[in-house]
């Protein structure tokens, strides 16, 4: 229990932010909101989960669990009994979260804007999901009188810019950035007016852009990047910056608005970075060593299918770089089942699984997960459990032979999922989890492509498309700051972890914490 009188609780999530911006940035005067947090409370590093990935990230920071006690690993998972994909949303968790044990407690909870948490949950408070809500008209508040109200004020409630890949130009570029800064604005503003309007004890929001925006623009700023853009330099270079310098700007808001009793809380998910231009294949790879094997043309429905193949990954291509956020949202909720069967086709429907030991679902940059196609769990799975160890053993091997064209080892680390999860539901894992994040990393490609067509590894030597390509991505390490009573002044913390953040604002409410929390105050 608590030895703290409860406090009023702000959390604010910045997802994907990075100290390794934020604080030169900071001492350089140009985020005095970030430098207040730094000189008058505590920071850091905040270890994100394994992998560092948005769906099991916010996961694991709302339940203070790892993924084996939440269920989420990825954004994607297996239908029960088929080899067919789908996405995960709030009610593939398996695991209470802070804001219903607060809830359930009597505390009076908001919520804006976290990742992976449509529908809403019916709390003591208000609810607006995050980035798993299909589009703006779904029924993404609670309660629903509250989404008037907003509306009435506000208009209509946007959601984070997401599906991107479409800025193949300056003009839709420009407009983004624009969006991403007017978003922010938006969502400053609602949780002003909430936190004004309502008694809340605990109050969490959550802004998105700078994720979006490090993806695509981060070889424009920097100059040490192995494809920076010094003509896209010219105009794009402080793109990051303007996103964490609106988001630094809400902050002095929040701060002035707010009473000096608050407890702040300001932390991210993952952290970001470069991404270097070594690409994967990895379902290639598997093949090129002997445990994945691909339909011959004598066991597809003939010519035709490869055809027909061949115009879906067109198609897909086409529709990702010319279709605008909005359209693609639209798209996904109109045809949910469609887009699951489309997904899965994509990437996995060229493997002969009467012959497949293992293989990847190639279809996010940071999914490099490998699958083993285990009897009894998969319809034609064809590993004995008496054979899993030997065969994740050889697996593991030659993945670290992988060499790039100067002869350096890509794959640095490669996890199994007994190394790190635990708890019910670490069977639903990937039973191998490559390390993609570290260093210059690598990104992993869907090996059907055009550019993945019979290779296992290449380099992308050719100019990025800012606004098309990944030019940043994930890293392990996300920030953790923190002021106000009881936290010291200018600490500076070495080993806080994302599951922490669940049992230390229990502690700080003066509630117990759940005994099965991995996290620790």
């Amino acid at each position: 229990m608590s030895i703290y009188t409860p406090l009023q609780i702000i959390i604010i999530g910045i997802d994907g932010a990075t100290m390794d911006l934020i604080l030169p940035w900071a001492r350089g005067e140009r985020l005095p909101g970030f430098k207040r947090l730094i000189e008058q409370g505590v920071s850091g590093d905040l270890l994100s989960s394994i992998p560092p990935v948005t769906a099991p990230a916010w996961s694991s920071f709302m339940t203070g669990k790892n993924p084996g006690k939440h269920n989420l690993f990825d954004f994607l998972e297996h239908i029960d009994g088929s080899y067919e994909i789908s996405y995960a949303n709030s009610l593939s968790r398996r695991s209470d979260t802070i804001w219903r044990i607060l809830s359930d407690s009597g505390k009076k909870v908001g919520v804006i804007n976290v990742p992976m948490t449509f529908p809403p949950e019916d709390i003591n408070g208000f609810f607006i999901s995050g980035m798993d809500t299909p589009d703006e008209n779904s029924d993404f508040i609670y309660p629903h009188e509250i989404r008037k109200e907003l509306e009435e004020i506000f208009g209509k409630i946007n959601l984070d810019i997401r599906h991107l890949g479409h800025m193949e130009n300056d003009k839709v570029r420009d407009k983004v950035i624009e969006e991403f800064e007017k978003l922010e604005e938006q969502r400053k503003n609602i949780s002003l007016y909430l936190l004004k309007n309502y008694d809340i004890d605990v109050f969490i929001v959550v802004f998105n852009s700078t994720d979006q925006v490090q993806h695509h623009f981060w070889h424009y700023m920097d100059k040490s990047h192995s494809q920076y853009d010094p003509e896209g330099y010219k105009k794009y270079g402080n793109a990051i910056y303007r996103i964490y310098k609106k988001i630094d700007e809400n902050l002095l808001d929040i701060f002035e608005a707010l009473r000096e009793d608050v407890v702040y809380i300001v932390m991210s998910d993952h952290g970001a970075g470069p991404v270097g231009s070594t690409q994967v294949f990895l379902n290639n790879y598997l093949q090129q060593i002997g445990v994945l094997k691909y339909k011959t043309n004598d066991k597809e429905p003939g010519k035709f299918h490869s055809i027909f193949w061949g115009l879906l990954k067109k198609m897909e291509s086409v529709l990702k770089a010319n279709l605008s956020t909005r359209q693609k949202m639209a798209l996904t909720k109109l045809f949910p089942r469609i887009r699951n069967k489309f997904e899965s086709y994509l990437s996995l429907s060229r493997i002969d699984w009467n012959h497949t030991r293992a293989y990847s679902i190639e279809i996010f940059n940071t999914s490099a997960n490998i699958w083993i196609n285990l009897k009894g769990k998969r319809p034609n799975g064809i590993v004995d459990e008496k054979d899993y160890d030997s065969l994740i053993e050889y697996i593991v091997e030659k993945l670290y032979e992988l060499k790039d064209s100067d002869g350096r080892q890509v794959i640095k680390k490669v996890y199994t999922k007994a190394e790190i999860y635990n708890g019910p539901f670490t069977a639903n894992a990937p039973d191998l989890i490559l390390d993609w994040w570290t260093g210059d990393g690598f990104i992993p490609k869907n090996s059907m492509t055009s550019e993945g067509c019979g290779v296992s590894i290449s380099t992308n030597k050719g100019k990025l498309r800012g606004g098309i390509d990944w030019s940043g991505t994930h890293k392990i390490n996300g920030v953790f700051l923190a002021e106000g009573y009881p936290f010291k002044r200018g600490f500076r913390f070495k080993s806080a972890r994302i599951i922490d953040i669940a049992p230390t604002v229990l502690y700080l409410s003066g509630l117990p914490i759940p005994d099965d929390m991995d996290g620790r105050v």
